[in-house]
């Protein structure tokens, strides 16, 4: 029952899309009438023959009003847009706005709605003229970048249903950029890492006590660390456990900080793509021969022969979802210390993208903030990013007091280079490394394969 409703509903969009044709239903008339006048004819039942010829010029009737009533469908234009800030995985209102621009009323008209995330079906029952009406529904974006959206298709099959006509309506459309998504940042955890990494140098260490000798917030006692200045001793601590203890507090919230995001790939995002697929298509050939040979496999069973797919296509999904996470990062971390911290923030962009690499920086408003995050967005991952062009950038500006740190996809030799760029520590988050990330970041950011 379901696949012929799955088969019934297949046809009907197919039928749909074409400028004018039969519905589903009408084809089922149409046999059905033909079948009837046939038997009437051949038996000679004259009654029966008549309902059958009623039934038909039913149906001519139909189709003669759906071939006509293409010049009241042209008559109708509408707009299209996504509302408020737009985030990857995050629900978001769609509007769609039709005018009728005629002078007579419109009747039975089915739009068809599609977008990259998402498809919508509406009807209208009645749209008087020079009348607008407005329908929203929830749209849940996948990709980051601009939304695109497929034209909109009206028809109609008034006033019985049995055919349609259907064209496409110019539409007002408004570019709308998807956001990355938003991950959960323990900005405490975070900043410990940042402080206290091993890949800081004694010196930064040293400069950064300099500099906060009137530390913000006091929040623990730890033990003494070179560079910690002696004003921080706690010293009943110490005099109890019989080595140096000192009070740790939270950066000032003036603390600048430099974000480098690179999206390097160690084959194109193309190539990792088809061989996923072909890859995929093979694994659950596989799982489909075995469950027939074997018979049907438990949920339990299933979820794990899913999970050895998983495994086995990691090589071709990972890369793309630590670049994915990678942005995500970038993104939350910009959003979280210029709103939450109060603080000011650099970014610098690594990718293939033709803009090119560029340094961005955000105050604490959003609208210093969203150049950044519309930035982030559009990122590219490429096999060779363009390093050269940022250390132009870098050599030829000095960058404000603070941490910069390198976010990247894999163990990146950039740092290094950077850090000697700038004779500065230049901290490496790797990506790949998830039990260093998992303790500050979590996010469900994952590459979109098709």
């Amino acid at each position: 029952m379901d696949r012929l409703a799955l088969l019934w509903s297949r046809v009907d969009n197919w039928l749909a899309r074409r400028s004018w044709a039969p519905t589903a239903e009408g084809l089922v008339w149409l046999l059905l009438s033909a079948v009837i006048l046939i038997q009437g004819l051949a038996r000679g039942f004259n009654l029966v023959s008549f309902i059958a010829a009623f039934l038909l010029s039913m149906w001519l009737i139909n189709m003669i009003v759906t071939i006509f009533s293409g010049y009241r469908l042209r008559m109708m234009r509408g707009k299209r847009r996504l509302l408020g800030m737009v985030h990857v995985g995050t629900p978001v209102t769609a509007s769609i706005e039709l005018e009728n621009l005629g002078h007579g009323s419109i009747s039975g008209v089915r739009i068809t709605d599609e977008g990259s995330s998402h498809e919508q079906q509406f009807g209208i029952n009645v749209l008087p003229p020079r009348a607008v009406r407005e329908l929203k529904y929830q749209v849940v974006p996948l990709r980051r970048g601009y939304y695109h959206w497929e034209p909109l298709r009206l028809s109609t099959g008034y006033p019985f249903g049995l055919s349609r006509r259907s064209l496409l309506c110019p539409m007002e459309e408004r570019d709308t950029l998807v956001l990355p998504l938003m991950g959960q940042l323990d900005l405490q955890q975070f900043q410990r890492w940042l402080r206290y990494s091993e890949r800081v140098t004694n010196m930064m260490t040293r400069v950064r006590a300099r500099r906060s000798s009137s530390p913000a917030d006091f929040y623990g006692i730890r033990s003494y660390r070179s560079g910690d200045s002696p004003r921080w001793i706690h010293w009943r601590t110490t005099a109890r456990v019989g080595y140096p203890m000192v009070r740790e507090f939270e950066e000032p919230p003036q603390d600048h900080i430099t974000v480098l995001v690179e999206a390097w790939l160690p084959r194109s995002e193309a190539e990792l793509q088809k061989a996923w697929k072909l890859e995929h298509a093979r694994n659950i050939k596989g799982l489909h021969r075995e469950i027939h040979r074997y018979g049907d496999a438990t949920p339990q069973e299933y979820a794990v022969a899913l999970d050895d797919i998983r495994l086995k296509e990691a090589e071709f999904v990972q890369p793309l979802d630590y670049v994915e996470q990678a942005i995500s990062l970038a993104s939350t971390l910009c959003y979280v210390w210029t709103r939450k911290l109060g603080s000011n923030i650099s970014m610098g962009i690594i990718d293939g993208s033709k803009k090119g690499s560029t340094i961005l920086e955000s105050g604490p408003t959003m609208r210093q903030l969203m150049p950044l995050m519309e930035r982030l967005a559009l990122m590219e991952p490429s096999t060779q990013p363009r390093v050269a062009e940022l250390k132009q950038q870098l050599e030829g500006r000095s960058l404000p007091p603070g941490a910069i740190l390198l976010i990247a996809p894999y163990q990146s030799p950039l740092a290094a280079m950077l850090s000697k760029t700038l004779n500065r520590p230049v901290q490496l988050l790797d990506m790949s490394q998830q039990r260093t990330v998992q303790r500050f970041f979590t996010t469900q950011a994952r590459a979109v394969l098709s």
